[in-house]
């Protein structure tokens, strides 16, 4: 199994909410429509990551699938499914 883990923010000027409506409702679709190898995702949003210059809220998000490939697949789902600028 692979756990892939990343962080991010939305740009200063979208509606918080709004961005979080995307990420959830990207993950309900995610669930519902499982692709080949993937296990679960979840997303947590945390006050300050360290590494990351940001005044905001950060997001950070875990795929868990059985191989790279199950990853690359989920991850053209995510791209397709939402970009908010």
């Amino acid at each position: 199994m692979l756990a892939y883990i990343f962080w991010h923010w939305p740009y200063p000027h979208v509606d918080k909410t709004s961005y979080q409506h995307y990420l959830i409702d990207f993950h309900d679709a995610l669930h519902a429509q499982k692709p080949a190898g993937f296990h679960y995702s979840t997303v947590f949003q945390v006050e300050h990551v360290p590494w990351i210059d940001t005044d905001g809220e950060v997001y950070e998000e875990w795929y868990v699938v059985t191989n790279f490939a199950a990853h690359q697949s989920a991850e053209c789902d995510r791209s397709q499914f939402y970009i908010v600028k």
